[in-house]
């Protein structure tokens, strides 16, 4: 069965443009295309005008242009079966891209082939496409790569094809695609004349009950792994070669017995032929007083039995001749044999040498265990007789002060345990428990080429919530521009509790931004919504990458204790200190959270 793999990746932005380098095996890639690795074909498609010459210069504009924590492309890596040829695999290459990417989206993409272990074709394939979409609109690379603008598209970036999933719903497309990959590549494999198939079915699926193995390429590169996976190889071709012998041996055993049978029955045929030649004088002896046309035919008939004795004896020329041939097969078939009995001692003495080595290091594994035992057995008692001798030499001063050494270390264990629950339980705290009052102010309005406001439909004050997380997505389903700061209207810091706190300001940092807030999974792990799978505060700001310090968490959970309810969001209040703006915003102006 032929190898089928598949699976996607994502590029982060900043990685677009030397991967696409390192699958062209341009620029300090190129060493890589030497004798040990073919690259055996390359392309691109649905590039804008400004990158169709040079794809390159479309990922390097990703990589500079896409938003930041944005991803700058996603990629396929499939491995190609070895029974198809060069070319043929390039054609199944092109069909998969024209059935999965088609014109939707701008693509490079790659074949290489090296070496694998067993001194055979390693191919496989890269295939890198942007999630933009292609709608037709020309723009530049300052234009592409800008937010979509769902009201005027023309005035935004191209759209892009990432809307959230849950991962349930991506497992399900993998598969789905998966499945199209093996019935494409199978249907390619069958109009080349293969009679290999690839299945993307797990063992499980398949029916085969072992575990998946999976080498790291540290592992692949050792020695005795090489060695072990070269003696499986030469292991199975052995016994391909011995079924191939054995078939050769039937073949040949068949040879001799229809050889034999014809001498069978060339010996019976001259038998006869002997036999009514004898019959054939005693009649002319018998029977001389016959007339003349008598004895004409009885010569007649003399003479059709020596042709006869003459066929038979130049079939049995013939079959004496094949007979050198037929001992020369069978000599043959005794040293194919030979060489399969040979490389069965081998196999078998190779798995005895296995089994004796396991035995070994099963026994060397005990001998060490029970020798270090041994050495720990000696030392405690050693470390006694000490302890003991030090106690008669000293007296009881000596024993009631190490007593009280002993004493001092049991409280230092203790206090330990204790310190490292209580780090325990403060880190394992919600989020939005430990920084419970993050507040912060949301402008939303329109602004003008310079990012001037010049039309403001709402001016918020509140604390980040479920509310904030509506309110952000709201705005930017309707392309409004969006202002998140920390300070109030009078310029004053929202939370100046937290000033002195470098983990809390980091927490304000990644949480004032409008991306975050419009991620429902970010406010899930933040515990605005469902507690059961908010993180812990220390999982949270390694998950997102967030300056997290314990000295730090110990003074925000000493300043937000725990409560045995959910901070309660305040509720909205109309601040009659200034004028309600007067348009025709989508928003209710009149609602501020002071």
């Amino acid at each position: 069965m032929a190898i089928g793999r598949l699976s996607v990746v994502v590029g982060v932005k900043g990685k677009g443009g030397p991967h696409a380098q390192y699958i062209a095996r341009e620029g300090k890639y190129a060493k890589h295309n030497d004798g040990l690795e073919k690259l055996e074909g390359t392309g691109h498609g649905n590039m804008p005008k400004w990158a169709q010459a040079d794809p390159n210069f479309f990922w390097k504009m990703s990589d500079d242009k896409e938003r930041k924590n944005g991803t700058s492309y996603r990629e396929h890596i499939i491995t190609l079966p070895r029974e198809l040829t060069a070319d043929q695999r390039h054609e199944l290459i092109k069909e998969w891209i024209h059935q999965e990417i088609g014109e939707k989206h701008a693509y490079q993409y790659a074949i290489h082939n090296p070496l694998a272990m067993d001194g055979l074709e390693q191919p496989h394939a890269h295939i890198m496409f942007s999630e933009r979409l292609i709608d037709g609109i020309e723009r530049d690379p300052d234009q592409y790569f800008k937010r979509f603008n769902a009201k005027k598209p023309e005035s935004g970036g191209a759209k892009k094809a990432n809307t959230p999933k849950f991962e349930s719903e991506r497992k399900l497309e993998l598969k789905d695609q998966r499945d199209r990959w093996e019935k494409l590549c199978n249907s390619h494999l069958e109009l080349a004349g293969s009679d290999a198939r690839i299945s993307m079915k797990s063992l499980k699926e398949q029916g085969i009950d072992r575990e998946p193995i999976n080498l790291s390429m540290q592992q692949i590169k050792r020695a005795d792994v090489k060695e072990i996976y070269t003696n499986l190889l030469t292991a199975r071709n052995d016994f391909e070669q011995a079924k191939l012998d054995s078939l050769a041996i039937n073949i040949i055993d068949e040879l001799g017995k229809i050889d034999k049978e014809s001498h069978e029955r060339a010996s019976t045929a001259i038998d006869r032929a002997n036999r009514a030649i004898g019959s054939s004088e005693r009649a002319i002896a018998e029977y001389g007083e016959l007339s003349e046309y008598g004895h004409q035919s009885i010569r007649a008939s003399v003479e059709t039995d020596k042709s006869h004795q003459r066929i038979i004896g130049y079939r049995s020329q013939r079959i004496d001749e094949s007979y050198p041939r037929y001992r020369l097969h069978r000599k043959r078939v005794e040293e194919t044999a030979q060489t399969i009995d040979r490389a069965k001692r081998r196999i078998s003495d190779t798995k005895q040498f296995i089994t004796s080595s396991k035995r070994r290091i099963i026994d060397i594994k005990q001998f060490i265990t029970s020798s270090e035992q041994r050495i720990r057995d000696r030392k405690q008692l050693l470390t006694n007789t000490i302890e003991e001798y030090d106690r008669l030499i000293q007296g009881p001063d000596v024993q009631t002060q190490a007593r009280e050494q002993q004493r001092q270390q049991e409280l230092t264990t203790i206090q330990a345990e204790e310190k490292e629950a209580e780090r325990q339980r403060i880190e394992k705290r919600k989020p939005s428990g430990m920084i419970r009052t993050l507040g912060l102010r949301i402008q939303i309005g329109e602004t003008d080429k310079y990012g001037n406001i010049t039309l403001l439909h709402r001016d918020v004050i509140s604390h980040v919530s479920g509310e904030v997380h509506t309110l952000i997505k709201n705005a930017i389903k309707g392309n409004h521009q969006i202002i998140i700061t920390n300070t109030s209207k009078q310029g004053k810091q929202l939370n100046p509790e937290y000033a002195q706190n470098s983990t809390a300001r980091a927490f304000e940092k990644f949480m004032l931004d409008e991306n975050v807030l419009s991620d429902a999974r970010i406010l899930i792990d933040f515990g605005l919504r469902k507690a059961s799978e908010a993180l812990g505060i220390r999982e949270f700001a390694e998950k997102y990458d967030i300056k997290c310090d314990f000295h730090d968490l110990e003074k925000l959970d000493s300043l937000n204790p725990v409560v045995n309810t959910e901070p309660k969001i305040e509720k909205p209040v109309q601040q009659s200190s200034e004028p309600k703006p007067q348009n025709d915003s989508p928003y209710d102006n009149s609602m501020n959270y002071s």
